[in-house]
């Protein structure tokens, strides 16, 4: 039976024990951690629960919180990307590597792709139709 106290979360939401174990033991499979948290019914509660918001949410936080550190942010990559460009002692392939690589993400090139709708659908498919017939 699931117990009914509830403790406050980092995610500012309230979950049970139970819904707590949850989060703790989810890695994918919604029924095994019901089965670890301790449910009765784990094949129906772990689906149920991975369809509340405050569920999400722990997991979300939970799984942000275990990344930290180790997922360069954008900001940090482009940190890195600088601090490349502008080191004069590394090889100039590699500082413009870093230049273009910085200017990527910040959005400097834009490809520029031109289409043109001059055949009608029905010549297309003519076309189509004679390159099937050739073989």
């Amino acid at each position: 039976m699931e117990k009914k106290r509830t403790i406050r979360r980092p995610t500012g939401t309230a979950l049970t024990d139970m819904e707590a174990a949850f989060v703790a033991a989810f890695d994918g499979n919604a029924t095994a951690a019901a089965r670890a948290a301790g449910y009765a019914s784990p094949d129906v509660k772990g689906p149920l629960l991975l369809r509340k918001k405050k569920i999400q949410n722990a997991i979300e936080h939970r799984r942000a919180r275990s990344n930290a550190g180790l997922i360069a942010t954008r900001e940090r990559r482009q940190q890195w990307w600088t601090e490349v460009m502008l080191d004069e002692r590394r090889k100039m392939a590699d500082r413009l590597k870093a230049s273009e690589l910085l200017a990527k993400s910040e959005g400097d090139f834009l490809e520029r792709i031109q289409h043109s709708a001059d055949n009608s659908f029905a010549d297309l498919l003519k076309a189509a139709r004679e390159r099937i017939e050739r073989g």
